[in-house]
């Protein structure tokens, strides 16, 4: 075991040992990871559920398809990583720093992520439903086709974040800073928080667009009918009308 220690914490070891050291060390339910060093190791497809990864250093690694189902990964460093469906359902991932990461079809459901930093990740397709997101860096990330259903952005950052075609049913975006954030093509109107200001441009600038699904654009004409905060976009444009 201090041999398996001793290789992941020095740039002598090749990957390979390494791979072999760090996966030694998880058998052995070791959890001191701030020394070890990880970076680029390919991981893809391995098992590490439930594991304590607690300030884990895995940038630029390779662990597409793994499973970190129920896992602890608070602190970590996964910058630049490769996560394509990747499970991190009921995982802890706060104040885990995930900056231009692979997200593409990974799985957070019910992930908690708060303070977490996922500035320029590509969560394409991800699915983020019932995870807590509260105080996240959402600083240009692209959620297209992502789920956030039920997910809490809660005073999250997410400037220049990418919603399109997301679904974002009972999400919560109490005190979230959106500024130049795109929701074309989303079901905005069906999430939380957002303040009546906002919805009143979303309305003029983010309503469906022709080529948009069908059951989105009847969604909505829906929402129009029966909100009480919803109103014709095009009597926001008549200056004297007030409201």
């Amino acid at each position: 075991m201090l041999d398996a220690f001793w290789l992941v914490c020095h740039d002598d070891a090749n990957d390979d040992d390494r791979k072999k050291a760090f996966l030694l060390l998880l058998d052995n339910d070791h959890r001191e990871w701030l020394g070890p060093k990880l970076d680029g190791l390919d991981l893809h497809g391995l098992d590490f559920s439930s594991k304590y990864l607690h300030w884990i250093k895995l940038d630029e690694a390779n662990v597409a398809g793994a499973d970190f189902s129920n896992a602890v990964l608070t602190r970590s460093s996964l910058v630049t990583v490769q996560f394509q469906n990747a499970d991190f359902s009921n995982a802890d991932l706060s104040n885990a720093k995930l900056l231009r990461s692979v997200l593409t079809n990974a799985m957070f459901t019910d992930a908690v992520m708060t303070s977490a930093s996922l500035e320029q990740v590509v969560a394409v397709d991800a699915n983020f439903s019932g995870a807590n997101l509260a105080e996240t860096h959402l600083l240009m990330a692209d959620f297209s086709g992502a789920n956030l259903e039920n997910a809490d952005l809660s005073f999250c950052n997410a400037e220049a974040a990418i919603f399109t075609n997301t679904n974002l049913l009972g999400a919560n975006f109490d005190g979230a800073f959106l500024f130049d954030a795109d929701f074309t093509n989303c079901n905005w109107w069906r999430a939380k928080g957002i303040s009546p200001e906002l919805i009143t441009d979303m309305m003029i600038e983010y309503a469906p667009t022709e080529d948009a699904d069908s059951e989105l654009k009847d969604d909505y004409q829906k929402w129009l009918e029966s909100s009480d905060t919803a109103f014709n976009p095009q009597d926001l444009l008549d200056p004297i009308k007030t409201y």
